[in-house]
């Protein structure tokens, strides 16, 4: 009976805990999508320049969402120890990168028929 109960505490303590993160998921989520247009944007450029303008770009969007980057990168560290949780999570990025697109061509084909 002992070895059940410490066998029952230790599965307990090795389960894993939900790690909360510090921004909330809907601005992180925001922010990856800015994150992967500011990285499509240098994708061509020689590897000073990229690694200049992604600084920028970094810093820039710290700017526009109030967000520290180095807490983005943390909570973006802590969905990867989790693949379920971090699958999910891109998932939901790669689709409202989806959206924008959708929203981005329609506003084009609307403008060239105003003309």
């Amino acid at each position: 009976m002992r070895y059940i109960v410490i066998f029952f505490i230790v599965f307990i303590a090795c389960k894993p805990q939900k790690v909360e993160l510090i921004i909330d998921q809907a601005l992180l989520i925001d922010i990856v999508v800015d994150l992967y247009y500011a990285e499509a944007a240098v994708k061509d450029l020689g590897p000073e320049l990229k690694d200049s303008l992604i600084g920028h770009y970094k810093q820039q969007i710290s700017e526009i969402h109030s967000v520290d980057i180095g807490t983005v990168e943390q909570d973006l560290l802590l969905l990867q120890s989790d693949s379920k949780r971090y699958k999910a999570f891109h998932k939901i990025v790669e689709d409202s990168i989806a959206v924008r697109l959708k929203e981005t061509e329609k506003n084009k084909i609307q403008k060239n028929e105003k003309k």
